[in-house]
């Protein structure tokens, strides 16, 4: 259930992607969500630090839930993610 749920949710802050290139704050982003869709838990990890807080259905999820959360169990799961970035505003280490 949480897997559908969570596929929803990427596919509504999803969208395809346009020909701008990516702003630098948004790499990061990209960097998970194509951990994410490798199944790589190390590298999932490796994009956030240790008070990594994401909303999900109303619950807070920590990494190890996300992780959890999209590793696929049979090892055959494909995914695809699109971003389309409307505009980026950075303010210090901040954006």
């Amino acid at each position: 259930m949480h897997k559908i749920i969570l596929a929803i949710s990427f596919l509504l802050f999803s969208s395809i992607a346009n020909a701008q290139e990516t702003p630098q704050p948004f790499s990061a982003v990209q960097t998970l969500f194509a951990a994410m869709s490798a199944g790589d838990a190390g590298a999932m990890r490796a994009t956030s630090t240790q008070d990594f807080h994401l909303l999900e259905v109303g619950e807070i999820w920590g990494m190890d839930k996300l992780v959890s959360a999209v590793t696929p169990s049979d090892g055959i799961t494909t995914r695809r993610n699109f971003f389309a970035v409307i505009s980026t505003k950075t303010s210090g280490n901040r954006a």
